[in-house]
């Protein structure tokens, strides 16, 4: 049987953590490229089946080009409800301080979303998998909207992966119409940590208004004419650490390189928590 180069660095990572209880149960969360933590491009495997994991992302810092700085934190709780797949819930808060002096704006959305592992990767093809994610307003006026988000993961040299992603948005109050980016992850087993890069670009979906979050129920303010067609490209480079057997953390930073308006330069910093309920195991629910 052959071993990939991607799945032997995996299985040493493994190894040389084997000796604290539990490390197995969580390496491969910190293995895994998951959405927003710290990039936009994720990888197309999902959570294991039973495990559960919390993420939480206190600090999420963005400053917009007309000086505006967003302040996003997130919690988010995942769970592998069947092999290859997974289904999460989280609550996304923002506050918006704008350099005019207006009152800070502040609104919360409620995200469902799941993740589906299509296929493994084989000698020829990549691992793909499909995410579809609701956004529900919890206050103000604003629509809900759906991503459809399609993912590709494949091993290149050595302990190197590519990610490649694409989503589509559907809604009234959609800010994008498509996005799409690669990433490129490289994995240090023996130091427990991967470091991470990513480009996408994405296609507003209205031509002629702020992209942007705006608050809920608060007006879309007009850009300029000759922004209107400017599609937005974005950089981040980050990295993923195993800080102990249930406990990583992420951290990157990114700049928009074009396009108008939109995010200027981007600061995340989060945590992961994996964990199991007992009572959820097949050996618990046998015991008498």
């Amino acid at each position: 049987m052959k071993i990939s180069r991607r799945r032997a660095a995996a299985v040493a990572a493994t190894v040389v953590m084997g000796s604290v209880p539990g490390t197995a149960w969580a390496q491969t969360d910190f293995y895994n490229l998951d959405k927003d933590r710290p990039l936009r491009v994720e990888d197309a495997y999902a959570t294991k089946r039973y495990a559960f994991e919390l993420k939480m992302a206190p600090l999420t810092l963005a400053q917009t080009r007309d000086g505006t700085i967003q302040y996003r934190p997130s919690v988010e709780v995942k769970h592998g409800l069947l092999p290859g797949l997974e289904v999460a819930a989280g609550l996304h808060l923002a506050a918006d301080r704008r350099p005019t002096g207006e009152p800070r704006q502040a609104y919360t959305q409620l995200e469902l979303t799941s993740l589906l592992n299509l296929t493994t990767e084989t000698r020829w093809l990549p691992a793909l998998g499909v995410r579809v994610t609701g956004h529900i307003p919890v206050e103000g006026e604003n629509a809900s909207t759906v991503e459809v988000r399609g993912l590709a993961t494949r091993s290149l040299l050595g302990p190197v992966r590519a990610h490649v992603n694409g989503g589509w948005s559907f809604g009234d109050d959609a800010h994008e119409r498509w996005w799409g980016g690669i990433a490129l992850d490289y994995v240090l087993p023996f130091r427990h940590l991967l470091l991470l890069v990513e480009t996408w670009v994405a296609e507003p979906a209205r031509r002629g208004t702020d992209t942007p979050h705006p608050p809920p129920g608060m007006p879309t303010p007009q850009i300029p004419a000759a922004d209107e067609a400017c599609r937005r490209v974005h950089s981040t480079a980050g990295l993923r650490y195993q800080m102990s057997p249930t406990l990583a953390m992420d951290a990157g930073i990114g700049r928009t390189l074009t396009g108008t308006p939109g995010k200027d330069w981007l600061l995340t910093f989060g945590l992961t928590y994996e964990f199991a309920v007992r009572a959820l195991m097949p050996m618990a629910r046998r015991e008498p």
